[in-house]
């Protein structure tokens, strides 16, 4: 089980997820309203990784279906 937390502006966002393209995915955020950068933080239980992105690379994330998946899959190398 993945567990997926999103932290702009103050913010989190929580999700959980088989996978990590399960998790982005439940994370309700339209990508209009990002307005700054944000953290991402997956954790699966034993190790967790911390990753920054950029306002436009978050708002491409969930503006497209195939960024969401390109930047699951490239949080998926850094997990292994």
């Amino acid at each position: 089980m993945i567990t997926m937390t999103l932290t702009t502006r103050g913010i989190e966002y929580k999700s959980t997820g088989d996978t990590i393209e399960d998790a982005f995915n439940g994370i309700s955020l339209s990508w209009e309203n990002i307005k700054d950068k944000g953290t991402v933080k997956v954790t699966d239980g034993k190790k967790t990784i911390n990753h920054l992105y950029y306002i436009k690379p978050l708002r491409r994330i969930f503006a497209n279906k195939l960024c969401r998946i390109q930047a699951a899959k490239r949080l998926g190398f850094l997990f292994q």
